[in-house]
């Protein structure tokens, strides 16, 4: 399943036009392969030619989001004419999405890294309850195990 995550210079029209198909050109970038179309009103490889010739859209690229040899997303670049893509332009256009999926990655393991801080720091408050404030007292004779410092 795909989802719309984030759009730029596109009309909420447009965004909005339906569900995400699956055109070759989105399934070819999720099997790993870029994909460049130079005229979406005629190519038989978009979904919404009417959308995108109502939008102003001629070229699209359709790159894939890659992390550890896996598409996990797809980006896609929009063009107002007619255009065909340089090599260089297509290798920069996948550098920033792999740069993206390194992105969503680093948010993925942060958030699940700071869950499992919460998730800690919640059993610690328990064991201390359950242990007694005598146990974590800082008065002299009381003795609290070393790791306790660094909590």
């Amino acid at each position: 399943c795909l989802i719309h995550t984030a759009a730029h210079g596109l009309s909420d029209r447009y965004i909005r036009k339906g569900l995400i198909a699956l055109d070759p050109g989105i399934v070819n970038a999720l099997e790993g392969k870029p994909v460049a179309v130079f005229d979406a009103i005629l190519d038989k490889r978009t979904k919404y030619g009417e959308a995108e010739e109502r939008e102003g859209i001629k070229a699209i690229i359709s790159v894939p989001m890659m992390l550890r040899e896996k598409a996990i997303g797809v980006i896609r670049v929009y063009k107002a004419e007619e255009y065909q893509f340089t090599e260089d332009e297509m290798h920069f256009v996948c550098l920033v999405a792999n740069l993206g999926a390194i992105a969503l990655e680093n948010a993925r393991l942060y958030d699940r890294l700071h869950a499992d801080y919460k998730s800690l720091q919640s059993d610690i408050l328990e064991w201390r309850a359950t242990l007694g404030e005598e146990w974590i007292s800082k008065e002299p004779g009381v003795v609290a195990p070393r790791w306790w410092k660094f909590v």
